[in-house]
């Protein structure tokens, strides 16, 4: 199992795309928009994972025996954003 962070975005859902092509199950997380979720809709993704609850249980996320590696993709990529969040 791989967890794809930002994977309903662009370089994110093609990471998802291209693991769960060899087989694998993976795991979103990312903030749930219904535009962003348009990106991934296709896919059997295993779960999707809000990016606040993600790290809410991150001790717990990262401790699950089946997790093979972790795609961090998450960022902003919004130059002229001020949230620092």
């Amino acid at each position: 199992m791989y967890i794809v962070t930002g994977g309903c975005g662009f370089i994110g859902s093609n990471i998802a795309r291209a693991l769960i092509s060899r087989g694998e199950e993976v795991t979103i997380v990312d903030r749930l928009t219904e535009e962003k979720v348009r990106n991934v809709a296709d896919l059997p993704i295993l779960r999707y994972v809000d990016k606040e609850d993600f790290f809410s249980n991150l001790h717990y996320e990262l401790s699950d025996p089946k997790l093979q590696g972790v795609f961090h993709q998450g960022a902003c990529a919004d130059t002229t954003c001020t949230d620092y969040r």
